[in-house]
């Protein structure tokens, strides 16, 4: 019996041994492979740059950074110049970014509904806003200052929401200068939010768009 289950041992060791170590050598190759298609990939790989696509599909459907300026293909199409030294940070809106001198710059989108009122629109949105800076920032105090229709975008009708707030602190004061602007079925929401109340500060930063780049 000893010698018949060492035989037995003897003559299955083998390919139990082929079978595992065929298995090692096929999860190596497929390793291998990966790897170096993750290195293709890798060398092949291209930032967005708008300015390449050729069609009306974008490599972002929200938008990228290229040459000094955010750019927008899908409606609502735009671009808008990004401020030498603004710093773009990680948001949930298309655009966030931050400047030491000019204040902060947002770019978001938001839904109109054919027949609806554009100035209740502007008006919902400042509650909402004035809600969010009370209950989300903490802000002990929230006025606003003024919803009104400007002129400054040509066609394109456009109200100007302007907020004094202070910051959490209770000390820090805060001017925000929110333009939206009405395009298609669309509105492009233009927020600024800085430590001084010169609205020539914002105008500086939203005058740059283009709502017709394309």
């Amino acid at each position: 019996m000893n010698e018949f289950n060492v035989t037995q041992d003897t003559k299955r060791e083998p390919v139990g041994m082929k079978i595992v170590g065929t298995g090692v050598i096929l999860s190596c190759l497929t390793l291998c492979a990966l790897f170096a298609w993750g290195i293709y990939l890798n060398l092949t790989a291209k930032p967005c740059v708008c300015e390449e696509v050729e069609s009306t599909e974008v490599l972002d459907s929200n938008g990228c950074v290229s040459g000094g300026k955010f750019i927008r293909k899908n409606a609502p199409a735009f671009s808008i110049k990004i401020p030498a030294g603004m710093r773009s940070e990680e948001t949930e809106n298309l655009y966030h970014g931050q400047h030491d001198k000019k204040g902060s710059l947002d770019l978001s989108i938001g839904d109109f509904q054919a027949g609806e009122s554009f100035a209740n629109w502007v008006e919902k949105e400042g509650q909402d806003w004035k809600a969010y800076a009370e209950d989300i920032l903490n802000s002990p105090k929230v006025d606003i200052v003024h919803a009104k229709k400007i002129d400054m975008y040509g066609k394109y009708e456009a109200f100007e929401l302007k907020i004094k707030w202070l910051w959490s602190d209770r000390k820090t004061k805060l001017t925000t200068h929110n333009h939206y602007i009405l395009k298609g079925d669309k509105v492009i929401k233009l927020s600024t939010t800085q430590l001084f109340a010169d609205p020539e500060k914002a105008y500086s930063l939203f005058k740059t768009i283009n709502l017709d780049p394309f």
